[in-house]
């Protein structure tokens, strides 16, 4: 092979000086270097093009490829589905046949079966008149040895009063001859004559009722004004045709008057709004932008509005609904429309309704603070099989609910009872009447117990007394607060006062007959509350003082015959008369004041509202949801207690959720567009 590149390189050397002369001159110099350009260009654009085609191609055989793929697969698919519908008809004919066959057994077996009922029946018929008339014997033999029974038990019950009546005589006139003698079983000790339980009974009697039957059917009375149903607005209005003998006489009758009547239903229907946005994505940064949203909507797809919210909370902390029949109202009461809300998303609304509601909270805290009274009291939860209480805090517009761990001054630390400068109202726990300027105790806690009293020793008087008593003030301050007045007379008040001790003074003498030694121990017991009160009534202090508490007998060593729930009722009511006696001016501070209530009702009902939420479900979960709960139903309840609705409470509280996520989003974008122009504003680093 020759070589040619000495031939070449002279060539290219003559080419060369020719060009360096041109250039010398500095003519060429621009064209060569705008060509060399225009060259470079133009084969990087062939090369590009080039690159475009072949990918083009590669793509387009991949398509090509892909639809004979599919049009193959359909193919299949026609002859699978032609096999498939030639068997299944098959199939079918095989089952017509089969049913035809069925159709005629069943025919036959009808026609044969109707005369076999038929004379079913029949036996069946006598069979039954036979047990009917053998279970009317037995039914009117029980019926008849019932009433025996009844007979028999009545009888027993007034020959125990009556020996009782006997006993208590013989000791009255034993105690005025001076001679002592030692308690016998004379108190029965079941719930309807002793402070037992009921549910410790055997066969759980019924609790007797306090208050006395007005003998008045229920409903509405006779001479009172009638309340009939509240009509609504009109949301449809149907006109009704006259009726047949008008339309056919229509000379022969005049209008006179309307008739109105209403249907009211309600109808669970839920709205859904969607929003549609367009994406789009920028050719230069690849950025993808979409249409703005509203401002309340979440980073979700679906999202719940404030509706939603306060209906389930409202359903759940006041209406006692358990999420899972929330969830089954939402699936099957809704006309065509099924709502799917999880259980994570119902148990997290009282959270979030806490963490909005701060503000009430605290509004409500402050009003009880400064308010002139407060009832309180405690009643016992079970959170996580673990036992806690709840304190109650409330008076005639707000009322406050605390989860606590604890019973005592451990438990009001933190709550507007803390530092209370007020009154207090309360069962008499000792917590509670430490607490304010004043306490007054619970009236009806302690008709209750003297209810007790009565029945576990009907022979005593003073029990009752004292409890009509307390019945007539407490209904006097009612009717005298209806008539403007502020508080009892001063002079009537003494009266009161008198009555109130001659009552005390009596109970101390049926118990110094009655029980002497029992008695007698537990006045020793109480000898400190009594320093004050004791020479009031006539009580030996200077005795009570001598007395060691070794020298004390216990109650069953003082009466070992007598049965043990029978004598712890009898040292409960003991109790009850020391209590009345020792707290007197207690019990009476109402009568100085109307303002302040005489029992505390007002936070029982309270705590009540706690205990039927917690009952159903056999407790709460944990202390943290406990506390939720809490706060919820402290903002409902005061709400209602202004006049609000609870429901609007909750849709307003709600509200916030979607103002402060409006808030949040704000100031993101705000701290975005600030970040960008701090990062525009520095300096380019050096290459």
């Amino acid at each position: 092979m020759v070589c040619h590149e000495p031939c070449v390189f002279k060539r290219d050397a003559v080419r060369l000086k020719d060009r360096i002369a041109a250039l010398e001159n500095g003519l060429e110099l621009e064209k060569l270097q705008n060509a060399y350009e225009n060259e470079k260009r133009a084969k990087l654009n062939a090369v590009n093009d080039r690159d475009r085609m072949r990918k083009s191609v590669e793509e387009g055989k991949k398509t090509i490829g892909r639809l004979r793929e599919t049009i193959e697969g359909y193919k299949d698919k026609l002859v699978w589905a032609e096999e498939d519908l030639e068997q299944e008809k098959k199939t079918a004919d095989k089952k017509i046949r089969e049913l035809k066959k069925k159709v005629n057994d069943l025919e036959k077996a009808l026609s044969d079966a109707a005369w076999k009922q038929e004379k079913q029946q029949k036996e069946s018929e006598k069979q039954l008149r036979k047990e009917l008339a053998m279970q009317k014997a037995s039914y009117e033999k029980i019926i008849a040895d019932m009433d025996k029974k009844h007979q028999e038990e009545i009888a027993e019950k007034e020959e125990k009063i009556q020996s009782l009546k006997a006993h208590l005589q013989g000791r009255t006139e034993a105690g005025k001859a001076g001679k002592k003698e030692p308690l016998l079983e004379t108190v029965k000790t079941d719930s309807t004559t002793s402070s037992v339980p009921p549910g410790l009974d055997p066969n759980h009697p019924k609790i007797t009722n306090n208050r006395t039957p007005s003998g008045l059917k229920p409903g509405a009375q006779k001479g009172h004004e009638a309340h009939p149903r509240k009509r609504y607005a009109p949301t449809e209005t149907v006109v009704l045709p006259p009726p047949k003998e008008v339309r056919d006489h229509p000379d022969e009758y005049y209008e006179t008057g309307i008739i109105k009547k209403q249907r009211v239903s309600v109808r669970l229907i839920i709205k859904v709004v969607e929003y549609i946005g367009k994406k789009y994505r920028s050719h230069k940064t690849r950025a993808v932008v979409h249409s703005d949203f509203p401002d309340d909507l979440g980073h979700l797809e679906v999202n719940y509005d404030q509706t939603i919210d306060a209906l389930t909370t409202y359903l759940h902390s006041v209406c006692n609904v358990p999420y899972n029949k929330i969830q089954e109202l939402f699936r099957e009461g809704t006309e065509g429309q099924v709502l799917e809300i999880s259980t994570g998303k119902l148990a997290s609304l009282e959270k979030s309704f806490s963490e909005l509601s701060e503000e009430e909270r605290a509004a409500i805290a402050e009003n009880l603070f400064i308010g002139e009274t407060m009832n309180l009291d405690g009643t016992p939860v079970r959170i996580n099989g673990k036992q806690r209480q709840v304190l109650v805090m409330c008076n005639k517009e707000n009322v406050l609910y605390k989860m606590t761990g604890c019973k005592g001054e451990e438990a009001i630390k933190g709550t507007p009872a803390e530092n209370y400068p007020g009154i207090t109202i309360s069962d008499g726990e000792s917590t509670f009447t430490k607490i304010g300027d004043n306490n007054q105790r619970c009236c009806v806690h302690e008709g209750r117990y003297l209810k007790h009293a009565e029945e576990d020793a009907p022979g005593l008087n003073w029990a009752k007394e004292m409890r009509e008593l307390l019945q007539e003030i407490q209904h006097r301050r009612n009717v005298e607060t209806g008539q403007g007045k502020v508080c009892m007379p001063e002079t009537e008040r003494k009266k009161v006062s008198a009555r109130y001790d001659a009552v005390i003074r009596k109970g101390i003498e049926e118990y110094q007959l009655f029980c002497p030694e029992l008695f007698e121990k537990h006045l020793a017991t109480s000898k400190k509350k009594l320093e004050k009160c004791g020479d009031r009534y006539g009580l030996d202090m200077d005795k009570l003082n001598q007395i060691s508490r070794r020298e004390l007998k216990k109650d069953m060593d003082i009466y070992p015959d007598m049965p043990l729930d029978a004598l712890n009722a009898l040292v409960k009511d003991i109790n009850t008369l020391l209590r009345l006696m020792t707290d007197k001016e207690h019990y009476l501070l109402f009568l100085e004041d109307y303002t302040i209530p005489p029992h505390n009702n007002d936070a029982e009902k309270c705590a009540r509202t706690i205990k039927v939420h917690v009952k159903p479900n056999g407790g709460m979960r944990s202390e943290e949801y406990a506390g939720y709960y809490a706060d919820t139903v402290s903002v409902l309840e005061s709400a209602q207690r202004k006049g609000e609705s609870r429901f609007e409470k909750l849709t307003n509280v709600f509200e916030r959720k979607a103002t402060e996520l409006k808030e949040k989003i704000q100031n993101a974008i705000e701290k975005s567009i600030g970040a960008r122009k701090n990062k525009k504003e520095e300096p380019a680093e050096e290459i």
